[in-house]
C-alpha cells in the first residue's frame, strides 16, 4: 500500500512541477508524462483522470474543505 500512495504522490510532482523526485522512481510510467504540465489542480482534467470536469470537482471539494477548518 505504501508503494501505491508513493506511486500517486510522485505522479502528482511530476504532473504539477520540473523538480526532481527526491526518492527513488517506483511507477515506470513516470516517463511518459510532461513535467510540469498541470501545476494546477484544475489542470489534471483529461491529464490525470478522463472526466471532463474532474479538476472543477477537486476545486470544489478543496474549497469545502478548507471552509470546514476555517481556511476560507
Amino acid at each position: 500500500a505504501r508503494v501505491g500512495v508513493r506511486a500517486h504522490i510522485q505522479h502528482l510532482k511530476v504532473y504539477a512541477s520540473l523538480d526532481a523526485l527526491v526518492q527513488r522512481r517506483v511507477d515506470p510510467r513516470l516517463g511518459y508524462v510532461m513535467r510540469g504540465e498541470a501545476p494546477l489542480v484544475t489542470q489534471l482534467t483529461g491529464r490525470w483522470n478522463a472526466d471532463p470536469e474532474y479538476g472543477s470537482k477537486i476545486a470544489a471539494f478543496l474549497h469545502l474543505l478548507y471552509e470546514s477548518v476555517g481556511l476560507m
